[in-house]
């Protein structure tokens, strides 16, 4: 494996649209994290389809990562956790396994393994806690089962298998740092094993991105569990993936803009035409039917846009920038730190919905706040999920920006 130095190298080359870089990264990183996801997905065509997603999501997001304040490689394998466990659960949909699916979820045997001395600290104080509480931590980490998940399991309620979970972090947060967890301690580490329930997680994402301490919080238990992966076997992936990246990734990039967007606009302004030469024929007066009968009652209307903006709560200009959307009036707000977008020039916005589909022009970007975006209409209902990415710099082909829409 490479060195800090050079995957915080390749990292920023990335970021920068370097094919090169993405190439080299990939030859570093690739076995690592198809051995993560191997020992996450049980299955290998399913695991090939999630790692292709993580080298297509670290693509896009190779400028973020410093916000995250982890080291590079604690950064791509915890991107790569995230994604093959975003994966498993996706695929669970509202359905709860029962005691008996759960029972045959596999836990990578090399973790459990006693025998290495040169084991880190974190290994060794998860071998002193029972058998039942350090078997619940690992099922967390490596298959991603909720608390209601673990209750099931163990045939406990859900109340008592939390509280297992808050004092083994508690007991491993003394043995790793020699200090006491408080509350906001052990929330980051349920946070970072993704066990909070939904509620509670945005909420605790609201604070971190507005304090310092959780942030590093976080961070640091990122550099903690990622230890846990070391023990599992690198595993080559397959030789086609690299090729199959280059034609997702360079193939779509290679595109002139004006190709990228024309024809999903030219399918909106196709579609508004339509509306208002529907509007004409039903309401105008003096329009006939198409069967040529006149219309003598209907009444004339008229489409009425919105002559005030609604009035929406600001988002904080603080923490990773994040793109809300309000479905009620069709509004993204983008916020959060927005410096990296100052003295850029010729800014402009569009939505990405990914695949072949052709982006969306949202207009220019507003140089000062607040940062409403105003959705197209047609496309309002499925705006969520989309990426919101700002083109500028010179010959206003460059990413300088891009986040998902939520």
């Amino acid at each position: 494996m490479a060195s800090i130095e050079d995957l915080e190298t390749l990292l920023d080359g990335v970021g920068r649209g370097e094919r090169g870089d993405f190439h080299r990264l990939y030859e570093l990183t690739g076995a690592k994290l198809f051995g993560l996801c191997r020992a996450i997905l049980d299955d290998r065509a399913w695991a090939e389809e999630v790692l292709e997603e993580i080298y297509v999501a670290l693509w896009h997001g190779a400028t973020e990562w410093k916000r995250d304040r982890l080291t590079p490689l604690t950064w791509i394998l915890t991107l790569g956790r995230s994604q093959a466990i975003a994966a498993r659960r996706e695929a669970a949909g509202d359905s709860r396994p029962d005691p008996v699916e759960l029972q045959r979820v596999a836990l990578p045997r090399e973790v459990l393994q006693d025998g290495s001395d040169a084991r880190p600290l974190l290994r060794t104080s998860l071998s002193w806690l029972p058998k039942d509480r350090r078997e619940a931590f690992l099922l967390s980490y490596f298959s991603g089962v909720s608390y209601a998940d673990l209750a099931t399991r163990y045939r406990v309620p859900l109340a008592t298998v939390r509280n297992w979970q808050r004092r083994s972090l508690q007991r491993l947060y003394r043995d790793l740092t020699g200090g006491t967890a408080d509350e906001d301690i052990v929330l980051a580490a349920e946070y970072s094993l993704g066990l909070l329930p939904q509620k509670e997680q945005r909420i605790f994402e609201t604070r971190v991105m507005m304090e310092e301490p959780l942030q590093l919080a976080v961070a640091g238990w990122g550099e903690d569990f990622i230890v846990l992966t070391d023990a599992l076997p690198d595993i080559a992936p397959p030789a086609s993936m690299l090729t199959r990246l280059d034609q997702r990734i360079f193939t779509e990039q290679s595109k002139p803009l004006w190709r990228r967007v024309r024809l999903f606009q030219s399918l909106v302004m196709a579609a508004a035409a339509a509306s208002v030469a529907w509007l004409a024929i039903t309401y105008w007066p003096g329009m006939v039917t198409p069967d040529g009968l006149p219309v003598a009652s209907a009444p004339q209307q008229s489409v009425t846009a919105i002559s005030t903006p609604p009035q929406l709560d600001p988002l904080p200009t603080a923490g990773p920038p994040l793109a809300l959307l309000d479905p009620a009036s069709g509004i993204i707000q983008v916020g959060g730190d927005l410096s990296a977008l100052r003295r850029i020039p010729n800014l402009a916005v569009f939505l990405d919905f990914g695949g072949d589909t052709e982006w969306v022009s949202l207009g220019g970007w507003p140089e000062l706040p607040p940062h409403d975006l105003a959705v197209p209409i047609e496309i309002v209902t499925i705006a969520s999920g989309a990426d919101l990415v700002i083109l500028g710099g010179p010959g206003s082909d460059q990413e300088a920006m891009r986040v998902s829409v939520q």
